[in-house]
């Protein structure tokens, strides 16, 4: 595909998320599985549905939600597309906002390495926050879960699969935000020297489902991200030359 400023997709959602950040642009109601806000459909279903557009996307995103909380469905629209000889005509990309192994535990060893092995299969992965205090203000989840996220990326990136990531850098405490970052960098670095490259951090905005959700702390992270956000810029000049800087992300090896 052409590289473009405009990338336009078909998005689909499932309607649950284990996940309450505070600054999600969809409305809690539709995170519980709620059938008065979502229906059933099968992935045979979803894809007559893309079909019927009359200039359908060439991207499908499965996102949410957690869509790995029905890890079943990446891989059954895979085999859908596959089925119907689209497969150099969709490209397939699925959210993770990095909370749970049932990747692992509900999808077989072939499945993993089906979506591993598939050119047209893509997976981007978001960090909840850069330390343990940030990802807990955001995800209102234990402070504790902030490095499992490592461990389920370090996970995939093994596989071979296409992975990417995004980091959200929202939090209330403005202290020593740089040296934070380079710390959140770091382990970035652990699990691959280039994986910074491969990671966007993403600016929080104001939704209309953020108003009943915004205290003090909220709208005084709004501001800390820009501080995060500049110190970041710093350590990728630090650590990384013009020309690895100004590669297109797609062509960051994470190969090992």
């Amino acid at each position: 595909m052409a590289e473009q400023e405009v990338l336009r997709a078909q998005v689909f959602q499932n309607a649950i998320c284990n996940w309450r950040c505070w600054y999600c642009y969809v409305p809690f109601e539709l995170l519980s599985a709620n059938l008065r806000y979502s229906s059933w459909f099968t992935a045979t279903e979803l894809l007559e549905l893309y079909l019927k557009e009359e200039n359908p996307p060439r991207v499908i995103d499965l996102s949410g939600g957690q869509p790995d909380l029905v890890p079943e469905w990446i891989i059954w629209m895979l085999e859908e597309v596959r089925l119907r000889g689209l497969e150099k005509e969709v490209y397939l990309w699925s959210d993770d906002n990095l909370s749970n192994d049932y990747f692992w535990r509900y999808l077989s060893a072939t499945e993993v390495r089906r979506l591993a092995e598939s050119r047209n299969y893509g997976r981007v992965c978001c960090f909840k926050g850069f330390d343990e205090k940030s990802f807990a203000f955001n995800t209102m989840a234990k402070d504790s879960l902030f490095n499992q996220q490592f461990e389920l990326f370090e996970r995939l990136l093994e596989t071979g699969m296409d992975v990417y990531a995004y980091v959200t850098m929202t939090t209330p405490d403005e202290e020593n935000v740089p040296k934070r970052i380079a710390a959140f960098m770091d382990k970035l670095q652990d699990l691959h020297i280039n994986l910074p490259l491969r990671t966007i951090p993403l600016e929080i905005r104001h939704f209309t489902p953020l108003h009943s959700r915004l205290g003090k702390e909220q709208v005084k992270a709004f501001n800390i991200q820009h501080l995060a956000i500049a110190a970041w810029q710093r350590e990728l000049e630090d650590r990384f030359s013009d020309q690895q800087l100004g590669l297109p992300i797609v062509d960051v090896s994470l190969r090992k």
